[in-house]
């Protein structure tokens, strides 16, 4: 009950450029942390490629 009310009262007290600025804000990072979690598994593939085999 309390988050909604939180969301009520943010609502009501942010202009919808905050909201909507958050909201992008929100998709780039997710964006970015999509790029990184590719990026380390890449890597960690790669070393496993890269590790001598017995």
């Amino acid at each position: 009950m309390t988050d909604q009310r939180f969301s009520a009262d943010r609502s009501r007290l942010e202009p919808e450029s905050f909201r909507n600025a958050n909201d992008e804000q929100m998709r780039v990072l997710t964006a970015l942390l999509g790029c990184l979690i590719v990026a380390e598994r890449g890597d960690s593939e790669a070393a496993e490629d890269r590790a001598p085999r017995a």
